[in-house]
């Protein structure tokens, strides 16, 4: 199987296409939802007929581009920035740099901090972005291990505590006989 990126002209646009060889005796011409075309072709086929076809194809594959076109995100790229905001667990921090000197007046260690609706990175020149990258970089990474389970993590288990006697009592003062008595129950690891 290989694999070769291909484009062909089609009026002003650039129709930029991904070949891949195989055994098979026909075309496919398909368009990802990210809007790559990917072409699969007979190993015997010519390049030149290959790219006719795709220029015969080619309003189609451009009316197939458009609606995928209209749902991909229009995020520009971040950049770190103060004042630029970044998504952190479902909410928006905008970045706050603040340069930080000890007693001695030499610059503190940097650190990012949330204060606030904001990433503070204390320690770094206001505009050293390579540095806050970098720092806020770390600091998401090391949020995302502290967040997410250690692998082989098993969940607490609920179990009833010993009791002698029926598993069911009855309510001791609360007349609602559908209470739930919380002191009874216990978490065991």
């Amino acid at each position: 199987m290989m694999l070769e990126m291909r484009h062909i002209d089609y009026g002003t646009q650039v129709i930029e296409y991904r070949l891949e060889r195989r055994e098979r005796g026909t075309l496919e011409i398909a368009v990802e939802p990210d809007g790559l075309v990917r072409v699969t072709a007979p190993t015997n086929a010519a390049v030149e007929d290959i790219a006719d076809r795709v220029r015969r194809r080619a309003r189609w594959i451009l009316a197939q581009q458009r609606p995928f076109a209209e749902f991909r995100p229009r995020t520009p790229a971040r950049r770190y920035v103060p004042g630029e905001t970044h998504l952190y667990m479902g909410r928006q921090y905008r970045i706050r740099a603040v340069p930080g000197e000890n007693a001695t007046g030499a610059p503190d260690p940097a650190q990012v901090k949330m204060v606030r609706g904001f990433l503070e990175v204390t320690g770094i020149a206001f505009d050293d972005t390579a540095a806050i990258e970098k720092n806020v970089t770390s600091w998401f990474r090391k949020r995302a291990h502290s967040t997410a389970a250690p692998s082989g993590a098993q969940s607490p288990k609920i179990s009833e505590p010993e009791r002698r006697g029926a598993r069911r009592s009855a309510p001791s003062t609360n007349a609602n006989p559908m209470a739930l008595d919380v002191a009874a129950w216990t978490i065991a690891a």
